[in-house]
């Protein structure tokens, strides 16, 4: 029981309906732009459901969805380009660490942290193997 209840506790870290903030995000090299951006996560038993609804800066629009445990192994993801299943894993209450995968192969990686007031949570892009920091960041506010 223990455990089931950390698993909850440490899902809030991405639940909420979050909206870029174009001001605040910059991208690094190789990194997809965004023109507007809105993800909403739920936790829904010992998981986190989140839809990302996502226009590029180049027009295209694209509707992504995944289910996922924190467990660390790969669960599918659907909607995302180039992408086909995602693993996350909780570093603490306001923090998660997600691996983006196709055909397991890491293709991309980030590590999200909620602010302490929960108004926003932002994106630090790793290198999918090192976890060394890169240069985009993209931030969200609460909506």
């Amino acid at each position: 029981m223990k455990s089931a209840l950390i698993v909850l506790v440490l899902a809030d870290a991405l639940t909420g309906t979050w909206t870029l903030n174009r001001g605040r995000t910059h991208y690094g090299g190789g990194a997809d732009a965004r023109q507007r951006e809105t993800m909403t996560c739920e936790s829904e038993r010992q998981r986190v459901h989140c839809t990302v609804n996502s226009q590029r800066a180049d027009g295209r629009w694209f509707l992504g969805n995944f289910v996922a445990a924190y467990d660390g192994r790969p669960h599918s993801v659907t909607g995302i380009p180039d992408v086909d299943s995602v693993s996350l894993r909780t570093i603490d209450n306001q923090s998660v660490d997600a691996t983006f995968n196709l055909n397991s192969k890491a293709v991309f990686a980030y590590r999200a942290v909620q602010s302490d007031d929960g108004h926003s949570l932002t994106f630090v892009a790793v290198d999918p193997q090192s976890r060394k920091i890169l240069k985009s960041v993209v931030v969200y506010d609460r909506k």
